[in-house]
């Protein structure tokens, strides 16, 4: 077995453990008070090694934290504070991170995850590029001009097809290959706002992305990625290989959550916790707008980028603190 799989095997090991008959090794686990609940005291704790591919999943059936390590990948924030909680100590954890990059330039594995993953075409409806049929769709210019944006500002595609004829579509794109598509109703009394379709899991905005980057904003919404270009995970939850792909960009991440009770909520894999259990921070904004796009409209996208910047910040406390006092407001005003 490789030395960080060995490693976090054996710190696991010591706590009294159980095999269980789906094959996780169990044992009381030391994340929970970490995070906000009761301590485990029931064994709630499992890990997992897969003997081929000698990849170890840790997961917590008591607060749901789940982290893994595959050799050929680094060692990912939720595996550090895993480690951390294990007590594994901070020089025997850096040689560790070492030994996983080592691991991972042998294999010849790229850091970036999104450029390994499996790429499937999808089929589109039968679309147009909007900027080549601006008569016929102008209530669609004029919806992306109430946005803030030109029909040139990204390949927005228009659908003669009747599911699809009121609506802007914007295509995801992944090495050159239409991999889904979100298509984004022009009318406001329209109660499912979006048809999305995707053929593997994507992260939107990758390809502003720039080796020179030091920071990047993560979001919910595909218009306030486009806003300030930055990532879109187009949900209000994080897929875990949504993290993945995030976490290998290498960059400092900056959450920025929508500011409704959807947004704020607490709850496993929203924005917010799942900034916190990756070490990322999270920017409030303090003005009145709900999201990047509509304060984008208002101020532009100089006074938005470094609004948020300003309002960043990585501490787990300040984080906590400004999350409850916000839907604490929300909440007053219903």
């Amino acid at each position: 077995m490789n030395l960080v799989s060995q490693t976090i095997y054996d710190y696991w090991c010591r706590s009294r453990t159980k095999m269980s008959p789906s094959g996780w090794l169990t044992r009381n686990a030391p994340c929970c008070i970490h995070r906000g609940t009761t301590q485990d005291k029931r064994g709630r704790g499992g890990l997992k090694l897969d003997n081929n591919t000698e990849a170890i999943t840790i997961k917590c059936f008591n607060c749901n934290f789940v982290c893994s390590f595959t050799p050929g990948k680094p060692l990912y924030p939720k595996m550090l504070s895993m480690m951390k909680w294990l007590l594994i100590d901070d020089n025997n954890i850096n040689q560790l991170k070492l030994e996983s990059l080592r691991i991972l330039s042998s294999t010849g594995n790229e850091i970036i995850t999104h450029t390994r993953r499996e790429i499937k075409p999808i089929e589109l409806p039968e679309c147009y590029l909007l900027q080549n049929e601006l008569s016929k769709y102008s209530k669609h210019v004029d919806f992306l001009k109430s946005r803030g944006f030109n029909c040139d500002d990204f390949p927005f595609l228009v659908s003669p097809d009747l599911t699809y004829r009121s609506r802007v579509i914007l295509p995801f794109i992944l090495q050159d290959t239409i991999i889904g598509y979100s298509a984004r109703s022009i009318v406001p009394t329209e109660k499912l706002r979006y048809i999305m379709r995707m053929t593997t899991e994507f992260v939107f905005g990758l390809e502003w992305v720039l080796p020179d980057h030091e920071w990047v904003f993560v979001t919910e919404g595909l218009f306030d990625a486009l806003s300030v270009k930055c990532l879109a995970i187009m949900h209000n939850e994080v897929g875990d290989a949504q993290a993945e792909i995030i976490n290998d960009l290498q960059k400092k991440i900056i959450i920025v959550p929508d500011l409704d009770v959807s947004g704020l909520a607490k709850r496993d894999n929203s924005l917010i916790d799942t900034a916190i259990d990756n070490g990322w921070s999270v920017s409030f904004p303090l003005w009145k707008e709900k999201d990047i796009n509509a304060a984008y409209v208002n101020y532009g996208p100089l006074f938005v980028v470094k609004h948020l910047l300003d309002q960043s910040t990585n501490n787990t406390t300040t984080i906590r603190l400004k999350q409850k006092l916000l839907l604490d407001e929300l909440k007053s005003k219903k």
